[in-house]
């Protein structure tokens, strides 16, 4: 079997999201868009705009994970390149 090479947004270790991180914040918005207007209960506003703050938080976590881990990815393709390139000079 065969595994298909990481997008650049995907971890390396972790199983394939079900849905996406840009669907999660757009269900978070949606959710919040909701919770401002005036058709929801007190209480029930309260846990819809609970629920679309969580998802924009993680949205936001997972794409800061990525990006730090593609930087990581990147320092380290740097650093072999220029070992390389000073291993050919001499």
């Amino acid at each position: 079997m065969t595994q298909s090479p990481l997008s650049p947004t995907e971890l390396p270790g972790e199983p394939a999201p079900l849905i996406s991180r840009f669907t999660i914040a757009l269900l978070s918005f949606l959710l919040l868009g909701m919770a401002i207007g005036y058709t929801l209960s007190s209480a029930t506003q309260a846990l819809v705009a609970a629920a679309g703050g969580v998802g924009l938080l993680f949205y936001s976590y997972r794409m800061w994970q990525t990006r730090s881990h593609q930087e990581s990815a990147r320092t380290a393709l740097r650093q072999r390149v220029e070992e390389r390139l000073i291993s050919a000079k001499k």
